[in-house]
């Protein structure tokens, strides 16, 4: 976001913001500024944060509230985010003009994530839930179900547990679904498209820990 830190602040957040300069009137009184700015920065949602700033720039990355809330500002076309940090401490933040290109704020928008980006959150995921659980790589699953139904599928990732077995397939936009069914707690199947990388690795996460036994 072409944050400068000149002096060590104790936290910076960013966060949501229901208005804008349109909704609001200028005032120069009581807060020798925008109070209505200032109080519409603090009681947003938090977007992101960083408590411990030690570093020149900083880049930050949105949590779940902030995806959602641009997504659906998508339909409307306006999107606002405010900054609050402790006012006792000096940071520099570059507006669209500086003459230093690097230091110009710019958003950077992920929608879904590739391939590769998918397989390290599918493990990362697996991880979390089985931590140092072996993982295979496009493994080719044959099935016969109970009743005398026939799958075959290759499958992003696999981790064989005890007796249970995890086949997790992230469908990008040029593939099709396997579509291979779960066999009751033996053999337990994810597949799931545009998600971002912080959602497959809560999926699978959460998948593993409400299959295991």
């Amino acid at each position: 976001m072409g944050i400068q830190i000149q002096t060590m602040a104790n936290y910076l957040y960013i966060k949501d913001m229901e208005k804008n300069s349109s909704d609001y009137s200028n005032q120069q009184d009581s807060c020798q500024g925008n109070c209505h700015f200032y109080n519409d920065m603090g009681n947003g949602t938090i977007f992101a944060d960083d408590t411990s700033l030690d570093i020149k720039f900083t880049n930050f990355t949105f949590n779940s509230d902030g995806v959602d809330d641009f997504t659906n500002a998508l339909s409307i076309g306006s999107f606002s985010t405010g900054l609050q940090s402790d006012l006792t401490k000096i940071l520099e933040i570059s507006g669209r003009d500086n003459a230093n290109a690097t230091r110009r704020p710019k958003m950077i928008v992920i929608w879904g994530v590739n391939e590769t980006d998918s397989d390290a959150a599918i493990e990362e995921g697996i991880d979390n839930a089985i931590s140092g659980n072996p993982i295979q790589t496009d493994q080719q699953v044959y099935i016969v179900n109970e009743n005398g139904e026939h799958y075959l599928g290759t499958f992003d990732k696999t981790t064989v547990y005890l007796n249970q077995t995890w086949l997790f397939n992230y469908v990008l936009s040029d593939e099709s679904f396997l579509n291979v069914p779960s066999l009751f707690t033996v053999l337990n199947v994810w597949e799931n498209r545009s998600l971002t990388y912080s959602d497959i690795v809560s999926q699978v996460e959460s998948f593993i820990n409400g299959t295991i036994y």
